[in-house]
């Protein structure tokens, strides 16, 4: 948090993605209540696409908790009821880099 904190103070843009989990849900509303951070492919829409690209994802499992950041994004999940690991959109993460390296708003 103390890195987090002073790459932001020195202005440098935070985004975050996490794993589409209860878990990966409740790490980020932690970090958005501590740091100026933004979801990065880590939404509503986002899961979706991630649900129909990988439907033998594991089953969500636990208590659900609302993303505080996206008002639809546990509801999503709720109803899909899949597990989505950053592992498995690793290589739509990647893209995502290369378009934010290259000045992409993506």
């Amino acid at each position: 948090m103390v890195l987090l904190r002073s790459l932001a103070a020195a202005g440098v843009r935070l985004l975050h993605h996490g794993d589409f989990d209860w878990g990966g849900i409740t790490i980020g509303n932690l970090l958005h209540r501590r740091l100026p951070i933004e979801p990065w492919a880590f939404d509503r829409d986002a899961y979706l696409r991630a649900v129909a690209a990988h439907p033998h994802a594991a089953r969500l499992t636990g208590s659900s908790t609302e993303a505080s950041w996206d008002s639809r994004l546990s509801a999503a999940m709720s109803g899909a009821g899949m597990r989505v690991e950053e592992e498995l959109v690793a290589d739509e993460l990647l893209e995502g880099l290369l378009g934010l390296s290259a000045g992409g708003t993506r």
